[in-house]
C-alpha cells in the first residue's frame, strides 16, 4: 500500500514499509540508513555496500565504510561509464563542469572559468596530464616518466629514472643525458660524451671520430687514422714512416756479392734522364743475374714485423715480361734450428712484379711490397703493387718474429739474353717510425 500525506499543503509520496524523517526547527535533517536518489524505475540496492556487479540499477547512494566510517559515494551507472561531475554557476556564469571523475579517468577542466587549462588523471593509463588553455603546452606524469611538450615548436622534454631527454620534432634532433653519458644527435648523426671519451659520427658508423685520454681516432668504413702522443697512423701505418733518412750507396762487392756488379748507362741517362745502378743480362756478363744486398735498420735486431714495407724506384728498359722484372727478397738471420739454408739464412720471402700486368719498356716504375702502394708517395713513376711469389715461396718457416738479415734486389737468372734491362735509382725500407732510403750512385 502506498500512502499519501498532506503536510502543510505538500504532498509526500511514501512507499510501503517506510517512514518519514523530519528536520528540526533549524532546518537540519538527520537521516538514518543509506541515502539514495534518482532511483525511480530501477532496482534499489540493499542497505549493504555491494560487492558484486549492480546490473542495470541506476542511482546515487551514500554508504558508510563499516571499518573507517568514511563516506562512500556510489554512482550506479548500469551500462554507462557513470562517475561524478562537479559543476559551478554564479551570477555571471551559467553552469560549468570543472571536474569529472569516472571509472576511466578524472578531468579537471577550468578553461571555461578562468582559462587556466585542463588536468586529466587517467586511472586506466595511470597518468596525470596538465594542458594549457590554448592547448600548446602539455605536461604528463606517468609511473615511469614525466613528459613536457610544446605543440607550437614541436619540442618535448622527457624525464625517466634512467635518462633526461630534450627533442625537437621539427629538426629531428634530440639531446639525452644518462648516468655518465650525454648524447646529442638527429636521424643521421650522433655525438656521445662519456666519462672516458667524446665520440662524433654517423649513426650507421660510416664515419666515427673518437677522442679519449690517449688518442684521437678518425674512421670510416674502410680507413682509420689514430693520433696519439707518440705517433699518427693511417690504417696502422705511422706517418713517421715517411720521414726519410737518405743514405748514398756506392757499388761494392759487399752489396752485389754473388750477383753481377752494377754498371752505368749513359744512354738511358741522356735519353730518359734516369740514373742509378744499371744492369743488362748481355754477354759476357757472368753471373747472368743480380743479387744486391741491403742491410736492415739494426743488424741482428730488426724483426720481419718491424719492416712495414719495401719500395723500389727503377727504370724498366728493354723488357716487356713481368717474369723478367726485378724482384725483392727478404732473408732472415739463421738460427741454427730449422734453417732453410744453414749458415746462410733461416727463411726467405720473395715479392714479384704483379703477374697480371705487362710491363712497358723504357718506363719509370715504383714497386711496392708488403705495404699498400697507396700509402707510399711516388714521383713521376708508375706504382706497381708487388705480390708475394707463388713459386717455391716462402722458403722455410717465414715468421714475423724472425730477424731480418737483408733485403735483396734480384733478377731471373733463366731469362733470355738481353731480355732484362733496368736501372735502380733507390730502395726504400719502411719502418714504423722512419724510412731508410738507399740512394744508388752510378759507378
Amino acid at each position: 500500500m502506498i500512502l499519501y500525506y498532506i503536510y502543510k499543503m505538500s504532498i509526500v509520496f511514501q512507499p510501503d514499509n517506510s517512514t518519514i524523517q523530519f528536520g528540526d526547527s533549524q532546518g537540519n535533517i538527520p537521516h538514518n540508513g543509506v541515502l539514495s536518489s534518482n532511483i525511480v524505475g530501477t532496482d534499489i540496492l540493499s542497505p549493504t555496500f555491494p560487492t558484486t556487479s549492480t546490473g542495470s540499477s541506476l542511482g546515487h547512494y551514500h554508504y558508510t565504510n563499516s571499518s573507517s566510517f568514511a563516506l562512500q559515494l556510489l554512482n550506479v551507472s548500469g551500462s554507462g561509464d557513470g562517475g561524478h561531475e562537479f559543476w559551478n554557476c554564479s551570477n555571471t556564469n551559467a553552469p560549468v563542469k570543472y571536474f569529472t571523475v569516472n571509472k576511466n579517468n578524472a578531468v579537471l577542466d577550468t578553461r571555461l572559468i578562468n582559462s587556466t587549462g585542463k588536468t586529466v588523471l587517467d586511472l586506466t593509463g595511470n597518468s596525470l596530464t596538465v594542458t594549457s588553455s590554448d592547448n600548446r603546452f602539455q605536461n604528463s606524469v606517468q609511473t615511469y616518466q614525466i613528459l613536457m611538450t610544446d605543440g607550437l615548436s614541436n619540442t618535448s622534454t622527457t624525464t625517466t629514472p634512467s635518462k633526461y631527454q630534450v627533442a625537437d620534432g621539427s629538426l629531428n634532433t634530440s639531446s639525452t643525458i644518462r648516468s655518465g653519458l650525454i648524447q646529442i644527435g638527429d636521424t643521421t648523426d650522433l655525438t656521445t660524451l662519456s666519462q672516458t671519451q667524446l665520440q662524433i659520427g654517423k649513426r650507421d658508423s660510416s664515419y666515427v671520430t673518437t677522442l679519449n685520454e690517449t688518442n684521437l681516432t678518425i674512421a670510416d668504413t674502410t680507413n682509420t687514422s689514430i693520433l696519439s702522443s707518440t705517433k699518427l697512423t693511417f690504417n696502422n701505418y705511422n706517418v713517421k714512416m715517411n720521414q726519410v733518412t737518405p743514405t748514398l750507396i756506392y757499388s761494392s762487392p759487399v752489396i752485389y756479392a754473388d750477383g753481377h756488379e752494377p754498371a752505368t748507362s749513359l744512354t738511358i741517362r741522356n735519353t730518359y734522364g734516369y740514373s742509378g745502378w744499371y744492369y743488362k743480362n748481355s754477354p759476357p756478363n757472368t753471373p747472368n743475374k743480380i743479387n744486391w744486398y741491403f742491410p736492415p735498420a739494426k743488424a741482428n735486431v730488426t724483426l720481419v714485423s718491424d719492416l712495414k714495407g719495401i719500395s723500389i724506384s727503377f727504370f724498366n728498359g728493354a723488357n716487356t715480361s713481368n717474369d723478367n722484372c726485378l724482384f725483392l727478397t727478404v732473408y732472415t738471420v739463421p738460427t741454427g734450428s730449422g734453417d732453410y739454408a744453414p749458415g746462410f739464412f733461416h727463411s726467405a720471402n720473395t715479392y714479384v712484379f704483379n703477374p697480371t700486368i705487362t710491363p712497358t719498356a723504357n718506363t719509370n716504375y715504383q714497386g711496392v711490397a708488403v705495404i699498400n702502394k697507396n700509402l707510399v708517395p711516388s714521383n713521376y713513376e708508375t706504382q706497381i703493387q708487388y705480390q708475394q711469389s707463388t713459386v717455391n715461396n716462402p722458403k722455410g718457416t717465414y715468421s714475423q718474429s724472425d730477424k731480418v738479415l737483408a733485403v735483396v734486389i734480384g733478377t731471373n737468372s733463366a731469362a733470355a739474353t738481353n731480355s732484362v734491362e733496368l736501372v735502380v735509382n733507390k730502395l726504400n725500407l719502411h719502418y714504423d717510425d722512419f724510412t731508410q732510403s738507399y740512394l744508388l750512385i752510378p759507378p
